[in-house]
């Protein structure tokens, strides 16, 4: 079975690049699906981070405040640390429990959406990177329109990230997205046609 890591920047378009995997059936591994669901009460992340950070960063249905706890972390690097710490160990073996799943079935490949792929140097645990590209100008004009950003809050959102242009050093694949819409998903689609047609 090939194992395919996706990756990008914020604003990219790999959420858009993942729903064409969906579109077409193909098995996919969302990490921030599996991110979510474990910080559900009970869930593994939910009960590590409350015995860590306490329960001041829960909200008044006993859910962690999942935006409080990101001020905390994107002004605080410790604390950023910490959470990394928490859960990224959680999320790998999560991941992996996925993937052997889909090995059992007889998939032949399978798409792993992994948001923290390079900075985490997880590239060497598959049999080949993704990286949905985008010019700067382009990815702060994106971030600022779809969350509502001013130009500084856009812009060190992005800084806090590893730049693109180390990632496509290190992807095996880089689709661009500084086009059209429909341009991306062609090219997308072909991509991945590229990739599920190797024997």
């Amino acid at each position: 079975m090939r194992k395919y890591a996706i990756t990008g920047g914020i604003a990219s378009g790999k959420s858009t690049f993942c729903d064409l995997i969906r579109a077409l059936n193909l098995p996919l591994i969302d990490c921030d699906a599996l991110v979510h669901n474990a910080y559900a009460p009970e869930g593994p992340i939910f009960t590590a981070v409350l015995a860590h950070f306490g329960e001041a960063y829960l909200d008044e249905n006993g859910q962690i405040d999942r935006r409080r706890l990101g001020r905390e972390i994107f002004n605080n690097r410790s604390s950023r640390e910490a959470l990394n710490r928490i859960t990224h160990p959680i999320i790998q073996n999560l991941v992996l429990e996925a993937l052997q799943s889909y090995e059992w079935e007889g998939a032949k490949v399978v798409f792993v959406d992994v948001p923290l792929l390079f900075e985490e140097k997880l590239q060497r645990d598959y049999d080949g990177t993704i990286l949905v590209d985008i010019e700067e100008n382009l990815q702060l004009e994106r971030l600022m329109k779809r969350n509502q950003f001013t130009f500084e809050e856009a812009l060190s959102r992005i800084e806090v990230q590893m730049p693109l242009s180390e990632k496509r050093l290190l992807a095996t694949h880089v689709i661009e997205n500084n086009s059209s819409l429909e341009a991306f998903r062609e090219k997308g689609r072909q991509l991945i046609e590229q990739l599920v047609s190797k024997n």
